[in-house]
């Protein structure tokens, strides 16, 4: 079973989290979140109590793989490349292929609610929140090559980057 954990912070309640990014605020609206924490497990909201996040995630773990993807970053200085690739196990259609580059851990970000940690932290999305659109041909690979400078992002130790991939149906926003 493979999972990935992106968290994207949001600019409220008051007085917002340091780390929000406008491409936090395309998800934010792409979901409709009203509140946090607010959680989604393949594109479908999830209740944030453990019996509700041991249900999706084990019924997440029966579900049948329709895609492998391979997919490296380098880091040199504050530029990212990112190479992924897809190949698709039949034909899907309305999808957009989403690339994230998060901080593993930070700690630089911790007020007054007790919390002085925060995995899996959204810094950027290549080439932005809105992905990359594509129709998937069965058994033809699609190829995405990203290149971005990470300056000015809230990346607190460079050694702590880490990459997800994901491809979603953005109408049923199902991810596959």
């Amino acid at each position: 079973t493979l999972i990935t954990l992106i968290k994207y912070q949001m600019n409220w309640p008051s007085p917002g989290d340091p780390y929000y990014t406008a491409e936090g605020g395309v998800r934010r609206d792409f979901y409709g979140v009203g509140f946090v924490p607010d959680l989604y497990t393949n594109g479908e909201e999830v209740a944030t109590d453990i019996s509700s996040v041991q249900a999706a995630y084990d019924q997440a773990t029966t579900r049948i793989g329709m895609m492998k993807m391979v997919a490296s970053h380098t880091l040199a200085g504050h530029v990212i490349t990112v190479d992924a690739t897809v190949l698709p196990f039949t034909n899907f259609t309305n999808c957009h292929v989403y690339i994230v580059v998060m901080e593993k851990i930070t700690y630089d970000n911790h007020m007054s609610n007790g919390e002085t940690s925060f995995e899996h932290v959204m810094m950027k999305m290549l080439p932005d929140a809105s992905g990359s659109a594509v129709n998937f041909t069965d058994r033809v690979a699609v190829s995405f090559h990203e290149v971005a400078d990470l300056t000015g992002t809230n990346m607190e130790r460079w050694d702590d980057v880490i990459v997800g991939v994901f491809v979603q149906d953005d109408a049923t926003r199902e991810v596959y």
